[in-house]
């Protein structure tokens, strides 16, 4: 009820609703409602809802038919909105109104429909169906593999059918037409004992495999081959169709030949229809020639370019063929008694059926000049292009709207000859007198003596287009929407065709160079957007043209932007002929895939308005080519200025970063200087201040001498790190290598720090200071090799390395543990010829101690990284660099994200593999 009121209130709005639905038997009352609201067409097997308007879509998900708990697709964008529009335009011209389906319900007409059915399984359902629900005939044409379908999948309903016919209970029976050969004897035998009528006709009549049952038709368009039961079937009963195929099925039974008599003609050796296939254009041109010497009177179901073939290329044979036609005739009826010549036998060498158009009609006109010629105009041309006398007969099938290179001609088919013969009689009664059509034509022509008309047929827009581009003989204009449009216009050999005709045009004004004005000078004028390749094209054909003629002004080419807005190509010839195509899908190389419809005028206001476009658009070319040349040397200028800016800012960023780094140097030296002299004055200053007091309270002097001690040590170890800091940089540090085993160091350092650690403890507890702080400190080693590590170093060096990393770990470890671990790997080597694997050994230091300071962590192994105030931060840079003298690699890095548990310290060392 709710969306009954929205429909209602969009009504009151003058809103346009349309309603596509199922009419039936059972929802006849609800339609009807809806029809006081909405305009409601009917359409078989509509299933879910679709509701679209201008803005906005709906449509159910599920295939299923709708109910409420459906999901709905929704859709606002303008791309899917439009495309549904065209569905449900495209559904509406299918539907037929809901008035007249209900009237067909009520008085128990069944509609007439065509359907194409797709799946096997559904067709062959439906013929089993039909056969077994017949209540009259069935009457079938079919080539061999159709018959043998017939009996492979149809046989025993077939029988029973006969068996119904035998009774008295239906009329007619069932015929089949064929072709009967050697192959199809023993098949056609199974058939004839059974008491189904056969008869032979000949296997190249051009009429598709079709059955009629009762008052329908089943039609297969496309060939019965191996590997499908059926092609794709149409099933009609539409009365027209139907009764067209049963007249067409009467005249070939009536035609045909029955088997006995063509079993006797093939034992006879008499059935032999010579037939000849046209490829090439020299076979059709030959063949041209040879039709048009027989002097016989002929009937032509044809498109134009038939006609503009022969008028452009044997139009003079064709009149005398005419000529010679009407004499031979003439001379026939006057060796006849009057009595024996038909009053209506008229002097007629040639009757031609066409679609006349205001494209072709000057044509045709030219044809009707001839004496003997007669045309006639239909309006809806059977798909087929034929020629048909008494002795032969001659075809040509069209698919695709486009007629086919290759023609297939049967001589001399008498049957064949009669059934063509009397299709074009009836065409022929049915067609309006070319002259008559013309006239209408040419008197509904306005004031301006032109006329405009619109091309759907992309394959006639390419024969209008070539044809006129041959016609030109003065002026040729042409602008092309895309790069893609120029590659596919010579591909249709437009561009070889403007070519040869300035090319001759030039050899024909060199050889009259004397006359000032020459009639035949032609000028071509093409806009196009271009590339690299399509410039090479064009520089070809200018190329080409200047080997004949040093002058090239007749042909020239500007550039313009792509117009992927207007999307069509513009062709004007002479002033006079227009043609504007429409550019469908750029994406396609063939011409008649990308172009979709053309309009052609001859109208002098509408041509003139296009070329008066494209002289604008033509001087535009000459400004913009102009300003692209300013901007170019405006470009280049500033390309150069850009390079010198670039040289400069390039030197003065090297004179920057110079400048930086001895600013660095210096404040790093600067630093240095500072730290290392706070550093030395420290200790120098404790072992003054004890000295005096060991010269104040000599009792006092052996408590004095350890803290004297003490910092001797540290000055000593500090002047050492200074010197090899200085050593490092000056890149004289010298290493003493010799083989050793690294446990050896190891246990050693671990040892001594063990002792010194009891014996720091022991003085802190004696003098009753950092009572707070736990010694509580264990150095352990569980994964020290047992076997020899040996390396070839400087054992000082290394033995300096582990002291420092691992002081550092005791440093800023108050409680806990202090682990070393040792391992061997192999790793590669890069050498400058191969890759080298080496053994090595990874010696690595764990810690629970507080961790490495965020802000010192990215510049670790830097000097004087550190935050702490018991060192200068240059142990770690000191063994960095020994390390990687070593050819080995250090690291350090937390236990974790903020340092909570501890750090790890370590470095590599290479193995040594042989005695030194």
């Amino acid at each position: 009820m709710e969306i009954r009121n929205s429909y209602i209130n969009a009504q009151s709005r003058c809103v346009k609703l349309r309603c596509i639905t199922e009419v039936t038997e059972d929802n006849i009352e609800q339609c009807r409602q809806l029809m006081s609201i909405a305009e409601v067409k009917h359409l078989p097997k509509v299933i879910g809802i679709l509701l679209v308007t201008d803005k906005e879509f709906f449509s159910d998900i599920d295939p299923l038919p709708f109910s409420s708990s459906s999901q709905l697709l929704y859709s606002c964008m303008e791309k899917v909105v439009k495309q549904q529009l065209d569905i449900f335009e495209s559904l509406w011209n299918k539907a037929v109104s809901g008035e007249k389906k209900i009237a067909e319900l009520e008085k128990g007409i069944v509609s007439e429909v065509t359907e194409e059915l797709t799946d096997e399984n559904e067709i062959t359902f439906r013929i089993r169906d039909s056969i077994i629900n017949s209540r009259d005939h069935l009457f079938a044409l079919n080539n061999f593999r159709g018959m043998k379908i017939l009996y492979d999948n149809f046989w025993n309903e077939q029988l029973d059918l006969l068996k119904r016919y035998k009774k008295g209970k239906h009329f007619h029976g069932i015929r089949y037409i064929l072709h009967i050969d050697k192959e199809t004897i023993p098949l056609v035998s199974i058939f004839q004992k059974t008491g189904i009528q056969m008869r032979h006709i000949k296997n190249n009549t051009p009429i598709q495999n079709f059955s009629i049952i009762d008052n329908i038709l089943y039609s297969f368009i496309e060939e019965i081959k191996e590997g499908r039961i059926f092609p794709n079937l149409f099933v009609i009963n539409e009365s027209t169709s139907v009764n067209h195929y049963k007249k067409t099925f009467d005249k070939l039974w009536n035609e045909g030949m029955t088997v006995e008599e063509r079993i006797r003609q093939m034992e006879e050796g008499k059935d032999q229809i010579e037939t000849m296939i046209i490829k090439t254009r020299i076979q059709f041109h030959n063949f041209i020639i040879s039709s048009l010497k027989d002097t016989i009177e002929r009937d032509w179901y044809f498109q134009d370019e038939i006609l503009r073939i022969i008028y452009e290329n044997y139009f003079e044979l064709f009149k005398e063929n005419i000529k010679k036609t009407l004499l031979l005739k003439k001379m026939n009826q006057n060796s006849k008694s009057k009595s024996l010549v038909n009053k209506n036998d008229n002097n007629i060498g040639l009757r031609c059926i066409l679609k006349i158009t205001r494209q072709n009609m000057e044509l045709v006109a030219k044809f009707l000049e001839i004496e003997g010629v007669y045309i006639r105009h239909a309006s809806n041309p059977l798909p087929i292009n034929f020629e048909v006398s008494d002795t032969k007969f001659n075809v040509s099938m069209r698919t695709s709207n486009k007629i086919d290179t290759s023609y297939v001609f049967s001589i001399p088919d008498l049957s064949l000859i009669k059934y063509y013969k009397s299709i074009f009689e009836d065409l022929w009664d049915e067609g309006l007198d070319a002259r008559i059509k013309i006239k209408d034509m040419s008197s509904n022509l306005n004031t301006e003596e032109g006329f405009t008309e619109l091309i759907e047929n992309p394959y006639k827009t390419q024969q209008l287009l070539i044809h006129h581009i041959q016609k030109g003989t003065k002026e040729i204009l042409i602008i092309l929407p895309s790069i893609n449009a120029f590659f596919r216009y010579r591909k249709i050999g437009i561009f070889n065709i403007l070519e040869k005709k300035l090319l001759n045009i030039n050899i024909n004004n060199n050889h009259h160079h004397d006359s000032e004005e020459n009639s035949n000078k032609l000028l071509v004028k093409i806009l196009t957007p271009t590339n690299n390749n399509l410039e090479k094209d064009i520089t070809s054909i200018y190329n080409r043209i200047k080997k004949t003629n040093k002058q090239k002004e007749n042909i020239e080419f500007r550039r313009i932007e792509s117009l992927s807005e207007i999307n069509t190509a513009c062709i004007i010839i002479d002033k006079k002929d227009l043609l504007v195509i429409e550019l469908k899908d750029d994406s396609k190389d063939n011409f008649l895939e990308a172009i979709g419809s053309s309009i052609y005028s001859n109208t002098p206001t509408t041509v003139f308005s296009y070329i008066s476009i494209f002289d604008t658009l033509w001087t535009q070319t000459e400004l913009y080519e102009s300003i692209r040349i300013a901007n170019d040397e405006l470009q280049s200028t500033t390309e150069e200025l850009r390079e010198s800016l670039q040289i400069l800012a390039n030197v003065n960023q090297e004179l920057t970063f110079t400048n930086e780094l001895l600013n660095k140097h210096d404040k790093m030296q600067k630093e240095f200087i500072n730290v290392a002299a706070h550093e030395l004055r420290t200790p120098t200053q404790s072992i003054i201040g004890y000295c005096e007091m060991i010269d104040a309270f000599p009792e006092n002097t052996e408590k004095y001498l350890e803290p004297v001690k003490r910092n001797a040590e540290k000055l000593y170890r500090l002047t050492e790190d200074i010197l090899d800091v200085s050593r490092i940089e000056s890149g004289t540090l010298k290493l003493e290598k010799s083989k050793f085993d690294l446990r050896e160091i190891i246990v050693n350092l671990i040892e001594d720090l063990t002792a010194k650690m009891k014996k720091e403890a022991s003085v802190i507890k004696s003098n009753k200071e950092n009572t707070d702080k736990n010694t509580n400190i264990q150095l352990i080693y569980p994964e020290l090799s047992a076997e020899p590590l040996f390396v070839y170093a400087d054992k000082n060096r290394i033995q300096q390395v582990l002291s420092n990393l691992l002081s550092n770990a005791l440093k800023f470890t108050e409680d806990g543990v202090i682990t070393i671990n040792t391992e061997k790997f192999i790793d590669k080597i890069n050498n400058n010829t191969n890759n080298e694997e080496k053994e090595f050994v990874s010696i690595k230091i764990k810690d629970t101690g507080k961790g490495i300071d965020p802000e010192v962590l990215p510049r670790l192994f830097e000097k004087f990284a550190t935050k702490s105030d018991k060192g200068t931060g240059l142990g770690l840079y000191i063994s960095k660099n020994i390390i990687d003298a070593h050819g080995g690699k250090i690291w350090g890095h937390n236990n974790n994200k903020y340092g909570k548990n501890g750090a790890e310290f370590g470095f590599t060392l290479p193995l040594s593999k042989y005695e030194i």
